[in-house]
């Protein structure tokens, strides 16, 4: 699926966690997108991120081209706040990956306030586990519903698996 570019600005915002010892935090995720067609692609990570932070770009870009978006070159920014925390781990592959869909409207829900989501993404577009990703939505708030991945979730990561609920926007 092509994601067109429109010519205003897209925004979203997905909410996560993070693990930091016993206690977890919760993180927006933003994601801004340029909405222009450039020919280069442009893609910042802010909010303290540590290396492998920086590298879920290259994550979540060749894993939604494996599950069939094709993103086109424009500007991403991705801000993780609160910008004072140190953001480690790749768990931060699915919120980034699900807000770029937001962004671009390929998403069948648009509200995504209600849902913790954390996870790594495989280049093929599979769904890691990460550790601490069970107990971040109890220590971090009580969000409706949240979406961490499994060691049984080995799948597309859109899709359902029997120990997690399906995603309302995989409809």
């Amino acid at each position: 699926m092509l994601l067109n570019s429109l010519a205003t600005p897209m925004l979203a915002k997905v909410l996560s966690a993070a693990v930091y010892g016993i206690d977890a935090n919760l993180i927006d995720v933003e994601v801004d997108l340029s909405g222009n067609i450039t020919e280069e692609e442009k893609f910042h990570t802010v909010g303290l991120p540590d290396a492998a932070v920086r590298e879920s770009r290259d994550r979540v870009k060749a894993a939604m081209k494996n599950s069939g978006y094709l993103i086109p070159p424009t500007h991403i920014t991705i801000n993780l706040a609160p910008a004072d925390l140190k953001k480690e781990g790749a768990g931060f592959d699915l919120p980034i990956a699900i807000g770029i869909l937001s962004a671009y409207g390929a998403l069948h829900l648009r509200d995504l306030s209600s849902f913790l989501l954390v996870g790594e993404l495989g280049l093929d577009g599979s769904l890691r586990p990460v550790p601490g990703a069970l107990s971040s939505p109890a220590h971090a708030a009580s969000p409706t519903s949240s979406f961490p991945p499994s060691t049984r979730l080995r799948r597309r990561w859109w899709r359902a698996s029997t120990s997690i609920p399906s995603p309302p926007w995989a409809t």
